[in-house]
């Protein structure tokens, strides 16, 4: 009997030894590619401040626009995205609260001049306090820049917006314009 139970342990180790040896040598390991949206807007930072300005009787007349202001957005997008315009409503002349209408002020948007985005769609809007799009674009891209322009009214619309008490050389009416990227 000692024989069949010392043959068993022997039978059992071999058992045992042969299978810790055929343990398998590899294994898997699952990676995911995790992608967060990402989107981001800055106005060049040397062209915070746009001032149009009305100076002789054909601009009263025809409308003054700013220069066509180079990379005056500069976008990253991790996919398709648009872009909108407001402001915090009309332009203000304080301490007087006399207003200037903001749709008479025009944002045209055009592609950049260092990197454009490829099939972009831009479309001028005049100001308003809503959002509005000014530019879509089917696909993301790292610093895509855009081009603005600024238009003041013409035809006369500010020749009654002129007033001594607000300053003899100049009255000057502010808003806040604020552009926010949206993804697609």
């Amino acid at each position: 009997m000692k024989k069949v139970i010392l043959a068993a342990v022997a039978l059992i180790s071999v058992v045992f030894a042969g299978t810790a040896h055929a343990q398998s040598k590899t294994d898997n390991v699952t990676v995911n590619i995790k992608l967060k949206p990402i989107h981001t807007l800055v106005v060049n930072a040397g062209q915070k401040i746009v001032d149009l300005v009305y100076t002789t009787e054909d601009d009263y007349n025809d409308g003054v626009a700013s220069p066509v202001l180079a990379d005056h957005l500069k976008i990253f997008s991790t996919g398709a995205f648009e872009i909108q315009v407001k402001t915090g409503g009309n332009f203000e002349s304080n301490p007087s609260g006399e207003s200037i209408d903001a749709s008479s002020v025009t944002v045209t948007p055009s592609a950049g001049t260092t990197k454009a985005s490829t099939g972009a769609v831009y479309t001028e809007k005049t100001l308003s306090n809503s959002d509005q799009q000014i530019i879509s674009n089917t696909a993301g891209g790292r610093d895509l820049t855009v081009n603005v322009k600024y238009a003041g009214a013409g035809a006369d619309a500010y020749i009654n917006k002129f007033s001594k008490s607000r300053g003899v050389s100049e009255n000057v009416f502010t808003a806040q314009v604020t552009y926010t990227i949206l993804a697609l």
